[in-house]
């Protein structure tokens, strides 16, 4: 199946609940497009690839990786949203592999992870820091193996994975910290069964976590707390049918959530907040048309890149 992966820009997540609550000030933007106010972004064209990721701290500065459409290559920009745009720098490639997700905090500290390309199922990850509108890499290093990758970052260099066993259909973390140009990694836990999981984290170490049902096209969350090198988590709790979710959170609780449905390609947003173990979630709307989004958010703004529907080449 090919795709094109366009990037919205949510402004001010206040005012984008208000909106998704009241039909009656929500405009309609084009391709069914619900969300938005009159600084709402159409979405735009920024790339062509696959698997893209997108990152964003208070700053306004955005980094994205995505895989290559015609091979296994890792590629990424740097970012600053300008108005409802974002003024991306080249497209420059980092590494090889597949399903790459990466995490930015306000030090401009950057966090990637992905799969090995073919057969291989390792899981490696970067630490970087961005330069300009480029990012000072370090070396690859393999951490475990798995599939499917998500990963987090505090300010202060706590980060929180996610994947899922390269084997069965179980969902395994670890929790680490940034030192220099590597991750101190803590052991591999599993936290339940599914695929696809997401992970998102505040600076003061509350985690949240959306996948789909192994089984079934049903999406699932959870809400934890860092304890030390592992996660307090709270209960596996649906809120949703669909595929391929993505979850960001600020520092106050507030949620944003996209998915696309089970049945097509249209992409889905939730807002919630965080009431002590649950998520209070607000109604899901329909934002856009497109496959594998990917949402990130800092407080200020949210961030979504996704494939959109073309039958000519993967565009993002």
């Amino acid at each position: 199946m090919t795709g094109t992966t366009d990037n919205l820009i949510y402004p001010s997540l206040k005012k984008v609940k208000g909106i998704l609550e009241n039909p009656q000030i929500r405009p309609a933007l084009e391709e069914g497009s619900f969300v938005g106010d009159d600084k709402f972004g159409k979405a735009s064209k920024y790339d062509t690839g696959l698997a893209p990721s997108i990152a964003l701290n208070d700053s306004n500065v955005s980094v994205e990786v995505h895989q290559s459409e015609w091979q296994d290559t890792l590629w990424y920009h740097v970012g600053k949203i300008e108005g409802n745009k974002i003024n991306w720098g080249g497209s420059i490639q980092y590494d090889t592999g597949i399903n790459p997700s990466v995490t930015i905090n306000n030090q401009r500290l950057v966090v990637e992870v992905h799969q090995s390309e073919g057969l291989k199922t390792n899981l490696w990850y970067h630490v970087g820091r961005v330069e300009g509108n480029k990012i000072n890499w370090g070396g690859s290093i393999q951490y475990d193996n798995g599939a499917n990758p998500s990963v987090a970052i505090t300010d202060d260099g706590l980060v929180v994975e996610v994947h899922k066993s390269e084997t069965w259909n179980t969902l395994w973390y670890h929790v680490g910290r940034v030192e220099g140009n590597k991750i101190n990694w803590g052991g591999s836990i599993q936290y339940d069964s599914g695929v696809n999981p997401s992970v998102a984290i505040t600076d003061d170490g509350l985690v949240v976590e959306v996948h789909k049902s192994e089984t079934w096209d049903t999406l699932w969350y959870h809400v934890g707390r860092v304890e030390g090198n592992k996660i307090n988590w709270g209960g596996s709790i649906q809120y949703d049918k669909g595929i391929n979710p993505s979850i960001a959170i600020t520092n106050d609780g507030l949620v944003v959530e996209v998915h696309q449905s089970e049945k097509d390609r249209t992409l889905w947003c939730h807002i919630g907040r965080v009431e002590d173990s649950k998520i209070n979630w607000g109604e899901g709307r329909q934002y856009a048309n497109g496959s594998s989004p990917r949402v990130a958010c800092n407080g200020e703004l949210a961030v979504e890149t996704h494939m959109a529907n073309t039958d000519e080449h993967e565009e993002l």
